[in-house]
Parts: C-alpha cells; sequence; structure tokens
C-alpha cells in the first residue's frame, strides 16, 4: 500500500530503459549514414567487408531493441540486453578506420550510472572494458602501416596501456559516484517518508478526532481508506481512467481519504448522533460538512503536505456526496463534472457504512451490500467504478474481518 525505495529504483530502471532504447535506434542509424557517406566518397575508409558487417550489426541491435521494448517490457534483464547492444554498436564503430571512437566505451559506463545501482555499474565497466581491449586487438590487425609511426607492437602496448589506465581510473570514479548518489537518494527517500509519517499521523490525528465524535464510525476511517485503496489498484489493472488513477496518484489518494468526513468536526454532536431520522432543518446541517471540511483543508493544512494532496483531499472531502444524476449535495455535481477521486470515496464510503454496525441498521452482508450498491449505478455512483467493486468479493472480506491485502491477492 506504500510505495517504497524498491519501487522508485524499478521505476526509474524502467525509465532509463526507455532512454537507452531509443538511444540504441539512434545508433543503429550511425551504420546507413556511414554507408551513404562512403557511396558520396565523402568518408573513404569504409571498405566492402565493414559495408555488409555494418549492415548485419545494424540489423541485429535493431532487432535487439526491438524486443526488448515489444516483448520483455518489465524484465530485469532489459537493461543488460541493452547496454550490451549499445556496447556492441561503440565496438564496430571502434574498430573502423577514420572513426576510432573509443571514448564511448567511457560514455557506455556513464550510462550505467543512470541506474543508481553501483553493482550494475561495475559489471558494465567489465563488459566495456572487455570490448574496448578486443577492439584495440582488431584495430591493430586492421589499421594500415602507414598510420603507424611505430612498430604494431609498440603501437598495441602503448595505446592498450593508456586506454586500459585512463579507463580503470574513470571505472573507480564512475562506481563512486553511483554508489554516492545510490545512497544520497535512499537518505532523501527515508527523510520524506519521515515526513509523509508526520502528516500521516496529523492526517490520522483529526480522523480520530472525527471518530471520538461520531460514536457510530468504529473503524471507518481505516477501512474506508482500504476500500479506496482496493479500488485504484483494480482500476489501474484494467487500465481505467488511467489519467487520474495511476500509480502517482493513488498513494496521494490513499493517504487523502481520512480527511473526507473532516468537516464534520463543525456538526453538532446531537445531530452527528441521533438514532433517528433527522429532521429537514438537522439534515440541512449535516449537508454542511463537505463544505466545511472543504474549507478547513484549503485554509488550514496547506503546510501538511504537497499541493497535489491538499487537491485530492479537499475533492473528495467536497464531492463524497455528489451524485452522478445531480440529486446529491453540496453543489449538485453532475457525471464528469464529479472528481474521479471523489467518487472513488463515495463508493468506499458507502460500502463501509452498509457493511458496518449503526445505531439505526444492522450490517448488512456483503453480497446485500454489492446488490444495493448496484442499484445505485448510474443515478448516485460511477457505473465503471461500480463494475470494478462487484468483482472484489475477496478482498472486501478481508477488509471487512480486519485483515490485511498483499500484493499476491492481486
Amino acid at each position: 500500500m506504500k510505495e517504497s525505495i524498491d519501487n522508485f529504483f524499478k521505476t526509474n530502471e524502467k525509465n532509463v530503459n526507455s532512454i537507452l532504447t531509443k538511444l540504441g535506434f539512434l545508433l543503429t542509424l550511425v551504420y546507413p549514414v556511414l554507408i551513404i557517406l562512403n557511396k558520396l566518397k565523402i568518408y573513404n575508409d569504409f571498405s566492402s567487408k565493414y559495408y555488409y558487417m555494418s549492415w548485419i550489426i545494424a540489423i541485429f541491435c535493431a532487432f535487439l531493441f526491438f524486443f526488448v521494448t515489444k516483448f520483455r517490457p518489465n524484465s530485469a534483464l532489459n537493461k543488460y540486453f541493452l547496454i550490451v547492444g549499445i556496447e556492441i554498436c561503440v565496438f564496430s564503430l571502434s574498430i573502423l578506420n577514420g572513426v576510432i571512437v573509443y571514448i564511448t566505451y567511457v560514455l557506455v559506463v556513464l550510462l550505467s550510472c543512470m541506474y543508481f545501482d553501483h553493482f550494475f555499474t561495475f559489471q558494465v565497466q567489465i563488459i566495456s572494458f572487455v570490448f574496448m581491449m578486443i577492439s584495440f586487438s582488431l584495430r591493430l590487425k586492421i589499421l594500415p602501416a602507414v598510420q603507424i609511426e611505430t612498430t604494431r607492437a609498440e603501437w598495441g602496448i602503448n595505446h592498450t596501456a593508456a586506454g586500459a589506465l585512463e579507463f580503470v581510473l574513470f571505472g573507480i570514479f564512475s562506481f563512486y559516484l553511483t554508489f554516492a548518489i545510490r545512497r544520497s537518494l535512499i537518505s532523501l527517500y527515508e527523510h520524506k517518508r519521515t515526513i509523509q509519517n508526520v502528516q500521516n499521523q496529523i492526517t490520522f490525528g483529526f480522523a480520530n478526532i472525527i471518530e471520538a465524535k461520531d460514536e457510530s464510525t468504529g473503524e471507518h476511517i481505516k477501512k474506508t481508506s482500504e476500500y479506496v485503496w482496493l479500488l485504484c489498484i483494480k482500476l489501474m489493472q484494467k487500465g481505467l481512467y488511467p489519467e487520474y488513477v495511476n500509480e502517482h496518484t493513488t498513494p496521494l489518494m490513499v493517504r487523502a481519504a481520512p480527511f473526507h468526513d473532516l468537516g464534520k468536526i463543525c456538526i453538532p454532536d446531537d445531530i452527528l448522533n441521533k438514532e433517528g431520522v433527522l429532521t429537514k432543518e438537522e439534515f440541512s446541517i449535516m449537508q454542511r460538512h463537505p463544505l466545511d471540511g472543504a474549507e478547513f483543508i484549503e485554509k488550514k493544512m496547506k503546510t501538511i503536505g504537497d499541493p497535489e494532496l491538499i487537491e485530492i483531499a479537499r475533492d473528495m472531502c467536497l464531492c463524497h456526496h455528489e451524485h452522478m444524476d445531480g440529486t446529491g449535495y453540496p453543489n449538485r455535481l453532475i457525471a464528469d463534472e464529479i472528481p474521479i477521486c471523489a467518487r472513488i470515496m463515495t463508493i468506499a464510503d458507502i460500502l463501509d457504512a452498509l457493511l458496518s454496525v449503526r445505531s439505526y441498521k444492522k450490517a448488512y452482508s456483503i453480497s446485500e451490500s454489492f446488490s444495493i450498491i448496484k442499484s445505485m449505478a448510474g443515478s448516485s455512483l460511477d457505473p465503471v467504478i461500480v463494475d470494478t467493486l462487484l468483482e472484489c468479493d475477496t478482498e472486501v472480506r478481508v477488509i471487512r474481518d480486519g485483515g490485511v491485502l498483499t500484493d499476491d491477492q492481486f
């Protein structure tokens, strides 16, 4: 339910994989460009045997990058495939007459630093070093004698020794650079988590005040937050409302959910805990709690959360009693006018109310609750989110009974 530093590094790895894939495709375009330049007599050091080799390498690497993108988008081995593909491109270019791009071996190591994994960077250093040494050997064999001022043996020793020394020094630097960055990111993440924990304590502090005031809610705050999380996960899995429900917004919605009834602080106890039916005047007072809660969040709580969290909390608080057909309150919003986070909050709120004992009702079973919620789809509730909830019988049972859902249950 909570994001972790591991999830951050996994997300970063996917982003870097995407960048390296694009870079890899660009590298494969170098070969056709060199061939065109050779045909135009602009680049004349391109012998015929390398003409065919270049096409083979370009096609192979392009296929490799396409394979990684299309068929293995989430594989942990993708970064190795991508780095090796880029290394092959660099290797073939480094042995061509007139190119000699040895410096790009260092750049490959530098690219690996973006993964913030010093062990992976170390592995890339070894791979790059091996490729570079092999390219020196091949380069020595194919280099025209007129370009060598000393014997081939002396040339090989000098260039190999110099390249190896520079590469090792840069390798040590990049290893510790990656290690330092990773350690700093973990430190920053832990600091962020500390701040979030303080924010959550404040959030649940307000929620506990509401629960103490409203004698009928019990664990309403905790369970509605769990139901919000469940609905968000299921919506993401089905690819529904991706712009509003995703890996970034889901934790924010879960953290914002406890604020949804904040306005009840302003409602007199005799109305809030009345066992009978509310009078028209009393219900009018009760209907003000979304407005009061939203106003409190806007004016008093900006200092304890980031702007996105506050905006979602405000929307949940203000709109969780709005209906899709415009018969809700306080602003009688219709359909798309109601924020997605509020629609999710509404269903979570109603579900827990139905499954819980109240002074005026017994607790309904899950099947009874689902039946009631289904009957409200389209009029009061978002039918897309209702359909998603109706597929969650097992998960809802776990939450209702006080259990904790794990990733294996999804």
